[in-house]
């Protein structure tokens, strides 16, 4: 069976943002982070910008979910 890695292609879209980061080496997907400060009260919900856009790599599907 052989290994190849996808490229995950992305552009900041303001210099607030940042790159997409994987946890660890074995980490299955990328960890993104917020441009932005918020606070979220207990039991809140908030769509939180990371000013960036993302390029799928072929054969591979995108998925953000919280931790």
């Amino acid at each position: 069976m052989s290994s190849t890695k996808a490229l995950l292609r992305f552009a900041k879209l303001t210099e607030n943002a940042f790159p997409p980061m994987k946890g660890s080496d074995y980490a299955a997907g990328y960890d993104l982070r917020s441009a932005y400060d918020y606070v979220i009260p207990a039991r809140g919900r908030l769509i939180a910008q990371t000013d960036i856009q993302i390029a799928v790599p072929e054969n591979c599907y995108g998925r953000v979910a919280p931790r």
